[in-house]
């Protein structure tokens, strides 16, 4: 009896191996793309998260550049400028007056008196983000017969990316005419001293600014101001008077962004 138990039994065995035997081999895992590139942890080939890894560089890389210029930060700015500037204030000065010294009338020419070129100071000041600014700003122009001034407000649109920024903008404000020159306030029978000359300001602007440090900037500007001016009637000049002026100005800037 026990022969013919182990010779079913090892029958058996030879049965299960050769089933075994017979199950097809598991197939290597599916890759896409370059097919001598290893696999990743995650299934993807390792070139594919390299590419991936060098854009998110190149993104920050970019951004630190912008980030560089200093523009995206700021929100005050003050400029002092300096420049060469060109004043008429037109027909608000006549072309000649009487002046009568002892019973004799003398005809005086006054029309080298309206204009002139010369120096030119001015400070601006105020808010700023990004592409916008908005403040106020005041500019004395020197041309040797009076000074010119003006106080008002400006609006400027800067564009760029890195250090360089174009910007173009408008300003409205109040104008005024001082220190009027000696010889012409002699003259004058009665002198300066109750001469007025002052009116409205409309101007545009436009230039580029460099910025050194994300902070400091030099920078040129071309200015261009129609002033809607009015003179007083007194004893020298009794007829009052209106006129458009003109002021043009040329200058170069240093600003600080804060």
């Amino acid at each position: 009896m026990k022969l013919p138990l182990v010779a079913a039994f090892g029958f058996a065995l030879c049965a299960v191996r050769a089933g075994a035997d017979d199950t097809p081999p598991t197939p290597p895992p599916l890759q896409l793309g370059n097919d001598n590139a290893p696999a990743s942890s995650s299934g993807a080939p390792a070139s594919s998260n390299a590419a991936a890894s060098n854009s998110t560089v190149q993104k920050l890389d970019e951004s630190q550049k912008y980030s560089d210029s200093g523009r995206a930060l700021q929100f005050f700015y003050i400029e002092p400028s300096v420049g060469v500037g060109f004043t008429t204030i037109g027909s608000v000065i006549p072309n000649t007056t009487v002046i009568t010294v002892n019973g004799t009338s003398t005809p005086v020419d006054l029309t080298h008196y309206r204009s002139g070129f010369g120096p030119v100071v001015e400070i601006g000041a105020g808010v700023e983000f990004i592409v916008f600014q908005a403040g106020l700003r005041y500019r004395r122009t020197m041309i040797g017969n009076y000074a010119a001034n003006q106080l008002g407000g400006e609006v400027m649109y800067q564009w760029g990316s890195g250090k360089w920024w174009p910007h173009l903008g408008a300003s409205l404000g109040y104008a005024w005419i001082s220190d009027w020159n000696n010889d012409f306030c002699a003259q004058l029978s009665a002198g300066c001293n109750n001469l007025s000359v002052n009116g409205i300001s409309v101007g545009v602007r436009g230039g580029v600014q460099y910025f050194v440090t994300k902070e400091l900037e030099l920078g040129a500007n071309l200015t261009g101001d129609a002033m809607f001016l009015h003179r007083n009637a007194f004893v020298s000049l009794p007829n009052e008077a209106s006129d458009t002026g003109l002021a043009i100005a040329l200058v170069v800037s240093a600003g600080l962004h804060l």
